[in-house]
């Protein structure tokens, strides 16, 4: 993954990113020897998804790569201009809600916009 970003700006910029925090994952995932190696952004990056949790930061990550190893069907073919991935995208329309639940999580509406069975992918509708 290309991190296109300052890494000591962003220290700055989210005082509750901790770069302890930060260095303490990148040193559990260098004694995992099944996890692929991140870089600090990377780790950065899923850290600040993950609220600032280190523990949850590390289950997240496991999890990702874990779920790279046994779906790889999921994760490959990926290049959203290409027939196959445009077929999926015009299959339904995903809407976030702009304000979030009470308990803080966000609101998707989807919907189908072409109802024709013959033309239903779940496996692709979950990739896109």
């Amino acid at each position: 993954m290309l991190i296109n970003f300052d890494l000591a700006e962003q220290y700055v910029r989210f005082p509750k990113i901790k770069v302890e925090d930060v260095q303490k994952i990148l040193a559990w995932i260098h004694g995992q020897p099944h996890m692929p190696r991140l870089s600090e952004g990377e780790v950065l990056l899923f850290y600040f998804a993950c609220k600032c949790s280190t523990e949850i930061t590390k289950q997240v990550i496991d999890k990702n790569f874990t779920c790279r190893t046994h779906i790889k069907e999921l994760f490959s073919n990926l290049n959203v201009k290409s027939p196959e991935m445009q077929h999926l995208i015009n299959l339904a329309a995903l809407v976030p809600l702009p304000k979030l639940t009470p308990e803080g999580y966000r609101v998707f509406l989807f919907r189908l916009l072409d109802t024709d069975p013959s033309n239903f992918d779940l496996a692709g509708l979950v990739k896109v």
